[in-house]
């Protein structure tokens, strides 16, 4: 395996533009496999435990991020233990699939309980399922007040999820639960990402004098070279400012690394295997939400007569806000459609009036921040 070095020329920005955009798409398509959500791998309840959450009361737990049990994704090695789905009804379904209280206050509660439900999957035979993997996300929510905060899930790993949600405010809420994703297409998604370079390829293309060749561009050289035929690579991440970028050497003797003129995106040179089944998961929308429902009834405590939690009393800019990469629980809440941040105290104040006189500038992600960047380098239109 050789590696062709290209020489640091600042030329053709418009394809250095192109090349930073592409590969922060495939980087996010080559990585979806290897954890299609970062902050979510897989909650296990153990027996070292020696107990079930379902039997004992919930208190707040701060865990290290860096612990598999923190996350609650099925990992690659899990899901690709699995067979290739068959069948689309021997998925969870979202009519036949159960949403019940699992505590013994059966729906009344004090603001500032802790509400505890679980989830029980079925598929569209009405099987209770008895593996974990699937994703599934909920919230309670109270639409005549802006009201809604998510809740914690945990896959215990036997079809079962448990939730826990927070009495923020009183009066008559519901809670509900969405299938985000299913186990089969989760498997599926990571097949996918071994059997093809990526399920979008970017395509380099070299030119110089009346000579040219397209080859295929990815931000990993090892899997580059391990699902193409080529042997040989070169190294364009100095174009992609320290980010990892290799395209396939030209062929062609006459071409250079450095005869790159532009990139582009197309359909992988070999379609992915997927069964009927699949097929029909991978367009099927997801976050469909559950039939079953519940309805909460929160209380004042005592002659109190508050409405909504009490506020945090320490300012934001005294808090560790590094703590809240290791807190499983909710960071905030929307009541009268204002967001309120749980740990700490935020001040708000009037935005529209204190960049009234001022040039504002608003990106959206990171591709547009260093798409942003370059047209301040390189005043050239897009297309």
């Amino acid at each position: 395996m050789g590696i062709e070095s290209s020489f640091s020329s600042p030329r053709r920005p418009k394809a250095v533009v192109l090349i930073f955009v592409l590969t922060v798409w495939t980087l996010l398509a080559f990585k979806l496999y290897n954890a299609i959500i970062l902050d979510t791998s897989r909650q296990i309840l153990s027996s070292k435990t020696g107990n079930s959450e379902l039997k004992n009361s919930y208190r707040p737990r701060i865990v290290d991020s860096r612990d598999t049990l923190f996350n609650s994704i099925i990992t690659e090695k899990e899901a690709l233990m699995y067979e290739p789905c068959k069948n689309i009804k021997n998925t969870a379904s979202i009519n036949s699939s159960q949403l019940s209280f699992s505590d013994s206050q059966n729906g009344t509660y004090l603001i500032g309980d802790r509400i505890r439900a679980v989830i029980i999957l079925h598929d569209s035979y009405g099987k209770r399922k008895h593996s974990g993997g699937d994703i599934l996300r909920a919230t309670i929510q109270q639409k005549l007040l802006s009201a809604s905060a998510p809740c914690e899930v945990t896959d215990n790993l036997d079809g079962s999820h448990t939730l826990i949600c927070e009495a923020l405010w009183t009066g008559t809420s519901i809670i509900t639960a969405s299938l985000a994703y299913v186990r089969e297409k989760i498997t599926a998604i990571y097949r996918v990402g071994t059997q093809v370079l990526s399920y979008r390829v970017i395509v380099g293309q070299f030119r110089s004098r009346n000579y040219s060749q397209e080859t295929p561009c990815h931000p990993n050289h090892t899997h580059l070279l391990k699902l193409t035929n080529y042997t040989r690579f070169c190294n364009l991440t100095y174009l992609n400012s320290g980010m990892p970028f290799y395209c396939g050497k030209p062929t062609d003797e006459h071409l250079l690394c450095q005869d790159l003129m532009s990139v582009k995106a197309r359909n992988p040179y070999n379609k992915p295997y997927l069964t009927n089944c699949e097929k029909m998961l991978w367009i099927r929308e997801d976050e469909r939400t559950l039939k079953k429902t519940l309805k909460v009834n929160v209380k004042s405590r005592g002659n109190n007569k508050i409405s909504v939690i009490s506020k945090p009393t320490i300012y934001c800019s005294q808090y560790n806000v590094s703590l809240l990469w290791r807190s499983r629980g909710p960071t905030g809440f929307f009541y009268n459609g204002t967001w309120n941040l749980r740990n700490c105290l935020v001040k708000y104040y009037n935005v529209i009036k204190s960049i009234k006189t001022k040039h504002v500038t608003v990106s959206y992600n990171h591709s547009t921040i260093l798409l942003y960047r370059f047209r301040k380098c390189f005043p050239f239109s897009y297309t």
